[in-house]
C-alpha cells in the first residue's frame, strides 16, 4: 500500500476535521499506517485471538479498518489449549467482538505435550495449529498476533537475566516468517485504554498473576519501576531491541558466507576456519551455528563453545545436548536417519550425511580383468553373482560384513575406530546392500561377495563422489587373480 492509499484511509477513518496532533497520537491511526507498511493493501489476515486485552483491541482495530474502506480478507482464530475451563468463556468474547465486525472466527482445540514447560508446550501447540489453518488456503496468509512494547520489554528483560547477547535483544520481531506484530509500539496500558474508552469487552487470564513465573515478576515488579523511571522506558526498550535486529541483520549478512565456508558434513563446523576469525566475528559465526541447530544462543554458551574449539576429543553440555569436538569439527547432536534407498543404475543417489553422492553402471562383456581400482571410492563387482536388488541404508549398531581380502566377518562400528571415523557420522553411514549383505561399507571397505575374476562377463562399477572419505585408506579392491 503506498501512502496516497494510507492516507486516503485515514481520512475515511478520522475525517477532514481529525487534528493533526491527535491523529498522530492515535493507535487506530498508528495501527492503520503499521499494517499498511507491514502486508500488501488486499492481503490476508489471519487473527490469533484469545480474549484478552491485547488481541480484542487488534480486532477491533482491524474492523475498524475494514469498516472504513480496507481491502483486507480477515478471519479470526482462538485456539483452546484445555488447560482452564475458563478458556471457552474467554474465546466466547473474540467470537462476539468478530461477528460485530462481519468477521468470520473459527475455534481451534489442541492438545499438549504431557512432558516439559506447559507453557512453551502451549506457545507451540498454538501456533502450530494456527499455522496448520492457514495452509488450508490458496493464497498466502499473514498472521498477527497483539504482542505489545509491554511484551518486548519484558522478554527483554527475561533474556538479559539469563544472559544473552545482540541477537537475543532483538526479542520479539515486529515481522517474520509470516508472522506480523502491528501493535509492538505500543504499550499495554495504551491498549487497555484504548478498549475501555470503546467499551470492548475483554478477559483477564488468571495465569498471568501467578508470581512463581518468572515473566509475571517482571511484570509486576520491574517494568512499574522503569515507568517511574521514565514513563518513554518502555518505547526505549522496544526501540533498543528494533535497533538489535538491524544490527543483528547486519552481522550475519556478514557472517553467514564464513559459516558457509566452515560447515561440514550433517551441518558440523570447521575448527580450522573457525579459529582463524577475530574473536567477536567467530562469536558470531557461533551464534549463527547454534540458531542453526535449534540450540540456545546464549551469551555463555558461545563462550563455551568457542573455547571447546580450542579442546578437541572434548565435550560440552550445550542446552542439555553434547556438543562434540572431534576429527577437526565441532559436532552438534542429530537424530538418527532411517532412510533405505534403491541403487538405481546409472542414476546419481545424493548421500546427505557425507556431502556427496553415489553413481552406478554396468560394464558389460567385460574379457579381461578388471584393472585396480584407484581409490577406496571406487569399487567393481562380478554383476553377474549379485541380486542387483542393490539398496543403501545407514550403519545399524551391531552391522557386521566380511571384508574382501579377510577372513571372517567383522563388526562395521570397530571399522569405523580402526577408521577415526567421527562418532556422530557414523549412524549416517551409507551401507550398500545386496538383500541382507553388506556388499559396500561406502568409501572404506568392500565385502568379500561377487568379487571379480578372469571369468568376469560383466563388471558392476560403484563410485562415491564427496568430500569426507578419510585419507590413508588402502584401495579396498586388490586386482583380480588370473
Amino acid at each position: 500500500m503506498d501512502l496516497t492509499q494510507i492516507d486516503r484511509l485515514v481520512f475515511l477513518v478520522f475525517g477532514r476535521n481529525y487534528g493533526t496532533e491527535a491523529l498522530m497520537n492515535s493507535l487506530l491511526e498508528h495501527f492503520c499506517t503499521t499494517l499498511a507498511r507491514l502486508v500488501p493493501a488486499d492481503a490476508s489476515l489471519i487473527l490469533a485471538c484469545s480474549g484478552g486485552p491485547d488481541s480484542q483491541v487488534m480486532l477491533d482495530l482491524v474492523g475498524e479498518l475494514l469498516a472504513n474502506g480496507a481491502k483486507y480478507t480477515v478471519r479470526a482464530v482462538g485456539v483452546d489449549h484445555g488447560l482452564r475451563s475458563e478458556a471457552q468463556a474467554e474465546l466466547n468474547l473474540a467470537r462476539d467482538l468478530a461477528h460485530q465486525h462481519n468477521i468470520e472466527f473459527h475455534r481451534l482445540s489442541v492438545e499438549l505435550a504431557p512432558t516439559g514447560n506447559t507453557l512453551q508446550n502451549a506457545r507451540d501447540a498454538r501456533y502450530a495449529a494456527i499455522r496448520a489453518f492457514s495452509e488450508q488456503f490458496e493464497c498466502p496468509q499473514f498472521i498477527l498476533t497483539a504482542h505489545s512494547a509491554t511484551d518486548q520489554c519484558e522478554t527483554m528483560v527475561q533474556r538479559f537475566t539469563r544472559g544473552t547477547g545482540l541477537r537475543g535483544a532483538s526479542a520479539i520481531h515486529e515481522s517474520r516468517n509470516g508472522l506480523v506484530r502491528p501493535l509492538l509500539a505500543h504499550t499495554r496500558h495504551e491498549i487497555v485504554n484504548y478498549a475501555k474508552s470503546n467499551g470492548i469487552s475483554f478477559a483477564q487470564d488468571p495465569s498471568n498473576q501467578n508470581r512463581t513465573r518468572s515473566r509475571t515478576q517482571i511484570r509486576q515488579d520491574i517494568i512499574p519501576v522503569l515507568d517511574q523511571l521514565n514513563p518513554e522506558a518502555q518505547r526505549h526498550w522496544a526501540k533498543f531491541a528494533e535497533h538489535s535486529m538491524r544490527a543483528t541483520q547486519f552481522l550475519d549478512a556478514h557472517a553467514k558466507p564464513l559459516l558457509s565456508e566452515a560447515t561440514g558434513p550433517l551441518g558440523s563446523l570447521k575448527v580450522h576456519p573457525l579459529l582463524t576469525l577475530e574473536s567477536y566475528l567467530r562469536q558470531w559465526v557461533i551464534g549463527l551455528w547454534l540458531a542453526e541447530h535449534n540450540l540456545p544462543v546464549d551469551t555463555r554458551y558461545i563462550e563455551e563453545i568457542e573455547r571447546l574449539a580450542g579442546t578437541p576429543n572434548k565435550k560440552l553440555s550445550v542446552g542439555g545436548k553434547l556438543v562434540i569436538n572431534e576429527a577437526g569439527s565441532l559436532w552438534a547432536p542429530l537424530e538418527a536417519t532411517q532412510f533405505e534407498e534403491n541403487l538405481v543404475l546409472g542414476e546419481k543417489l545424493p548421500i546427505p550425511a557425507l556431502g556427496g553422492y553415489l553413481k552406478s553402471s554396468i560394464i558389460k562383456e567385460k574379457k579381461s580383468p578388471f584393472s585396480p581400482l584407484k581409490s577406496p571410492r571406487q569399487v567393481a563387482f562380478d554383476a553377474d553373482r549379485l541380486h542387483l536388488g542393490l539398496k543403501v541404508r545407514p550403519w545399524r549398531l551391531g552391522d557386521k560384513f566380511r571384508p574382501f581380502g579377510l577372513q571372517g566377518s567383522v563388526k562395521i562400528g570397530d571399522l569405523f575406530t580402526n577408521l577415526k571415523i567421527p562418532t556422530p557420522l557414523r549412524e549416517h553411514w551409507p551401507l550398500v546392500m545386496d538383500g541382507d549383505v553388506i556388499i559396500w561399507v561406502v568409501g572404506l571397505r568392500r565385502g568379500s561377495l561377487a568379487p571379480m575374476s578372469n571369468k568376469t562377463a560383466n563388471v558392476l562399477y560403484m563410485e562415491y563422489t564427496g568430500d569426507m572419505i578419510p585419507s590413508g585408506i588402502s584401495n579396498s579392491m586388490e586386482p583380480a587373480k588370473h
